[in-house]
């Protein structure tokens, strides 16, 4: 297999690593915000929840135990002892076993409802979260005291608003009408304040990893512009459901929530394409130096 094949396959596991963790976490924290309001849709949420963190688990051990075949040039770097224990007492291999265990706990917090369930649960998204704040150039940063807490930030509130896409689908698919328009009501609402924090939270991390303007047009200052162009395409289609489909839906008007789907789909597919392009393109690159 060519060096460029081999590149692929490793990113693309590390791509679609990204995808499924933020899947799993943001739907655990969609039920645990909105699960007294689920009525027939809730199994099947809980079910997709249950999925994504054994998913997530998957590709996130696969990834990291491919990362030596990058490094050497083949295959036969997955076999290396060495490689592999170096890899495991690096900064990333520590963050991954972090994040391996928090899933495991989304695991078992999907498994039904209950309170140890809940605190379970929580602790994995914590666990999860903080993984990324213990790799890569935020854990080296000579200003990671200020770089971490507002990754974890970012991130938290990135995984509650991608996580809510499929089960507010399912929401507009299963539950009656009225349910689903009160709910998707009071997730907009909460959205619409709350998510414009992904973007201060962003530029303030630019501001600090960025040295200068001119390094916008670095690679990974385009990373943070295509990502700002698409929180822009988010944003419109999020005010799109709060301030046309919600109430359309609540009043009873059932081809809005056919329109809403198509909309919160093509959110998923936004999101998780950044999601995986910022994936890829904080594995090839890292920010200029001050």
């Amino acid at each position: 297999m060519s060096l460029i094949a081999l590149d692929i396959g490793v990113l693309g596991l590390r791509a679609l690593s990204f995808i499924a963790i933020f899947q799993a976490a943001g739907i655990f924290i969609f039920l645990k915000i909105f699960e007294s309001q689920l009525i027939l849709s809730v199994d099947i949420i809980r079910k997709l929840g249950f999925i994504a963190s054994v998913v997530a688990i998957l590709l996130t051990v696969t990834y990291h135990f491919s990362v030596p075949a990058r490094f050497t040039g083949s295959f036969g770097g997955i076999l290396d002892p060495s490689m592999q224990l170096l890899l495991m007492k690096s900064n990333a291999g520590i963050a991954r076993t972090v994040r391996v265990a928090g899933l495991c706990l989304l695991v078992i917090a999907c498994l039904k409802s209950g309170h140890i369930q809940k605190t379970v649960g929580w602790l994995g998204v914590m666990m999860i979260l903080l993984s990324f704040a213990c790799m890569g150039h935020t854990a080296t940063h000579n200003q990671r005291w200020l770089v971490g807490p507002l990754l974890v930030f970012h991130l938290g509130v990135v995984m509650f608003w991608f996580g809510a896409f499929l089960p507010l689908y399912i929401v507009a698919r299963d539950e009656m009408i009225s349910q689903a328009g009160s709910l998707i009501l009071k997730f907009s609402s909460i959205a619409l304040w709350l998510v414009p924090m992904i973007l201060l939270a962003g530029v303030l991390i630019s501001v600090v990893l960025l040295p200068t303007f001119r390094s916008l047009f670095t690679p990974y200052g385009r990373l943070i512009l295509v990502k700002v162009c698409g929180f822009g395409v988010l944003m419109g289609l999020a005010t799109l459901n709060k301030w046309r489909f919600g109430p359309k839906i609540l009043a009873g008007h059932a081809s809005s929530l056919t329109a809403l789907q198509r909309i919160v789909a093509a959110e998923w597919l936004l999101v998780a394409t950044l999601l995986a392009f910022t994936g890829i393109m904080t594995a090839l690159f890292s920010p200029p130096e001050h």
